[in-house]
């Protein structure tokens, strides 16, 4: 049996990611890392997230420093996750940290 997959790497990210989240339409992927305390939010190819897949071309649109005193470290340590989404109208980022937290920050 045969098997081919195409990974696609995204120039721009310095430190692991700790959460990711598309937009509605597939378009924008934004790119939390808790290290560097910002989110990266990225253009993907004409195709959105199928694009994505297969390798066409994405690029960075906008940095986003997240203030590190609105992040709750006290949520994360309990073993919540970071968890990206975006709002219903695609303009803002959503950081969500366990059940109560949460940052938004526009975008667009």
């Amino acid at each position: 049996m045969r098997t081919a997959s195409k990974a696609k790497s995204i120039t721009g990210i310095e430190n692991s990611p700790v959460a990711i989240g598309f937009d509605s339409s597939g378009k924008y992927l934004a790119i939390f890392s808790l290290e560097d305390s910002v989110v990266r939010i990225f253009q993907t190819g004409g195709g959105g997230i199928i694009g994505s897949i297969f390798g066409w071309k994405s690029s960075q649109l906008k940095v986003i420093n997240v203030p590190r005193k609105s992040i709750d470290y006290e949520t994360l340590k309990k073993g919540y996750k970071i968890r990206v989404g975006w709002s219903e109208n695609d303009k803002q980022v959503v950081l969500n940290f366990g059940d109560n937290a949460q940052i938004n920050l526009e975008v667009f």
